[in-house]
């Protein structure tokens, strides 16, 4: 779990955001802002969902891609509306 946090998770994110706040960054109006929020919530946490869902299925045991789509299938909504309902923002 180290490992992926320190390897995957984490460079994912940085990397993720970074490319969210550079797409706005000259941009202050509240349009702007609502456009940075949808683009977290559909674009940037779908795919850390899905990279996190798969990490975990391959830690736990998963060897197949079908194993690995099943869990992700399986997992992806939870996941998703966890981040939702707890969702902070990370527009400043």
């Amino acid at each position: 779990m180290a490992a992926y946090g320190a390897f995957i998770s984490a460079p994912l994110r940085h990397f993720l955001i970074h490319i969210s706040k550079k797409m706005f960054s000259k941009r202050t109006s509240l349009k702007a802002k609502v456009m940075q929020i949808l683009v977290s919530n559909l674009i940037i946490s779908p795919i850390q969902n899905m990279v996190s869902l798969a990490s975990m299925a391959i830690i736990a045991g998963a060897r197949t891609f079908h194993q690995v789509r099943a869990t992700i299938r399986v997992g992806f909504m939870l996941a998703m509306m966890v981040n939702w309902i707890t969702s902070r923002g990370t527009v400043k």
